[in-house]
């Protein structure tokens, strides 16, 4: 009971402080940079091998309101949380504001902030708790590591839709990339928000801009 006790007081105190701590002017610094670095190495090499492709402003999106276990693909296997619908109508992403602010609202909750709550905040210690060097690379191992191999695991068991996608070692390149990324601004600033912002922002225009949608069905 005791050490139940502890591991929920730790818990407590890991999601406050990673929720509570905003991040200063350095911090954002950091994540500007982060993005960019991740941008220069991601997108040459996503293009060139043909796993990131650009849609031409397009995207193809039922316009009904989203049910999220309601549809399934032609092969009866659930689809991604962000992507439960059946293909309708081609939508311009200029125009169509209201569908992109959809996706981008719930890639926000899952996977930026799920994920992050769970990959980051309780797997990381807070710089608060004045871990040692070694703590520090130690769980940034294994939290990169989990993050990574959670993905393949999740198309495995919950959206088999994603099987083929998430397989792809150049998805896992970019994902082991990701985590990295999150992880650098996490312990940095102490905020899960660097590392929602980071990953929130990927995943958007990975959905939106480079092909992501059609990868997930």
């Amino acid at each position: 009971m005791e050490i139940s006790a502890k591991f929920a007081e730790r818990v407590t105190e890991r999601l406050m402080a990673g929720i509570l701590t905003f991040p200063d002017g350095q911090a954002w610094v950091i994540v500007v940079i982060l993005i960019m670095i991740y941008g220069l190495i991601a997108l040459p090499i996503g293009l060139r091998n043909g796993f990131l492709q650009l849609d031409q402003n397009l995207l193809t999106i039922d316009q009904s309101p989203l049910y999220p276990f309601s549809k399934t693909t032609d092969h009866d296997t659930p689809l991604s949380p962000l992507l439960r619908e059946t293909d309708l109508s081609a939508v311009n992403v200029k125009t169509s504001w209201p569908i992109v602010l959809k996706i981008m609202i719930t890639a926000l909750f899952t996977p930026a902030i799920a994920e992050e709550i769970f990959f980051r905040v309780l797997l990381l210690p807070h710089p608060s708790e004045n871990p040692s060097l070694i703590s520090i690379f130690a769980w940034s191992t294994v939290s990169v590591v989990i993050f990574v191999i959670y993905h393949p695991l999740n198309a495995i068991t919950f959206y088999p839709a994603a099987r083929e996608t998430f397989f792809k070692p150049i998805f896992i390149f970019l994902a082991t990339l990701l985590g990295i990324s999150c992880t650098i601004a996490y312990l940095q600033s102490g905020s899960i928000w660097t590392a929602v912002v980071i990953h929130w922002l990927f995943v958007v225009i990975w959905l939106i801009c480079l092909g992501g949608k059609k990868r997930l069905l």
